[in-house]
């Protein structure tokens, strides 16, 4: 089967603490040589994708919001979500990661990332404030 580049979409691949990433790497890997198709893996926040790669794995699937730009496959692995979160807070509770380690709470608006997630962006800003 020809990988037809002007139909190609991208394949996104979501995964999250304790969901296989590890497993879902080797998989993406072993697939992408078998196809001829490239791979690449990000942790952490991706502000923006790079387009090249036929096949991204997110393992914290943590994006912005220019993945959204272009067409794309998306696979999203879960699990139970108590071991993920369990497993998100103990990691993050010693994490130095710049969005996780916030000590910007000053409340003059705007309020944006990282003082709140991108996904409470939206919300108002007297919300985010109190």
């Amino acid at each position: 089967m020809a990988w037809e580049t002007a139909l190609r979409r991208q394949i996104l691949v979501f995964t999250y603490h304790k969901t296989g990433t590890v497993l879902a790497e080797q998989i993406m890997r072993a697939v992408g040589e078998r196809l001829g198709l490239t791979v690449a893996l990000h942790y952490g926040l991706v502000e923006k994708l790079d387009p090249a790669p036929d096949i991204v794995l997110l393992a914290h699937s943590l994006v912005g919001a220019d993945f959204a730009a272009r067409p794309f496959r998306a696979i999203r692995i879960v699990r139970d979500p108590r071991d993920i979160w369990v497993s998100g807070y103990l990691y993050h509770r010693r994490c130095p990661e710049g969005w996780c380690v916030n000590t910007d709470f000053d409340p003059t608006p705007p309020v944006a990332y990282p003082r709140v997630d991108y996904s409470f962006q939206p919300s108002p800003e007297s919300w985010k404030r109190a």
